[in-house]
């Protein structure tokens, strides 16, 4: 660099999702947001994340599509899935995406994680609901978190939750938790690696 310059450098990554805090005036190294663009097709949104996102130190990337954009960063590892949704979790492919992710969960050595699809909403919602359902989150819990993603969407596909919850309501246990362990047993995920999801949730 030349003597008597000023240079000016920006990390832009974090400089686009720093701006967008400001515009609706939330501090950047308070708030964990990330900057999506639609437009740029389904697989690959997500533009910049803030400050404190990245302050997370987050290890690894749960990304339930088949591919993405490495918005984290190189140091972050990164899995995909080509997970399924709803009642088509329960298909051979469907069970495989499942038991490789749980697999995966299973590993403390992948945390901090990062556990996303597109929109957030059906591959997310139905994993997220799976996994909490392991950890014993209470039915009217379950469903009012899959409800809560209509804050930010202006529609549900409610028929398709209510679908897998009596698929897995049909599965043996006297519970929830029982009926999503069967299930992930019969994925492949082994008893140990239950274990370890709950032990690395729950303590």
């Amino acid at each position: 660099m030349a003597e008597g310059k000023t240079y000016f450098c920006i990390d832009m990554k974090s400089f686009y999702a720093s701006v967008e805090c400001a515009e609706r005036g939330l501090d950047p190294f308070e708030t964990c947001l990330a900057v999506v663009d639609a437009s740029r097709g389904k697989n690959a949104i997500c533009l910049a994340i803030s400050p404190k996102m990245k302050a997370l130190g987050i290890k690894t990337d749960f990304d339930l599509r088949h591919t993405g954009e490495d918005i984290l960063g190189p140091e972050v590892q990164h899995f995909y899935y080509d997970a399924l949704q709803y009642h088509h979790a329960f298909t051979p492919a469907g069970k495989e995406a499942v038991r490789r992710l749980f697999t995966d969960l299973a590993d403390p050595d992948n945390y901090p994680a990062y556990l996303h699809c597109t929109y957030g909403l059906d591959r997310t919602g139905t994993m997220s609901y799976l996994l909490l359902g392991l950890l014993g989150v209470s039915d009217k819990d379950l469903h009012r978190d899959y409800e809560l993603s209509a804050l930010y969407h202006d529609w549900l596909t409610q028929e398709h939750m209510d679908l897998m919850v009596d698929m897995i309501g049909d599965l043996p246990g006297s519970n929830t938790q029982q009926r999503v362990e069967y299930f992930l047993l019969s994925t492949g995920v082994t008893k140990e690696q239950i274990e370890s999801i709950r032990t690395i949730f729950l303590g």
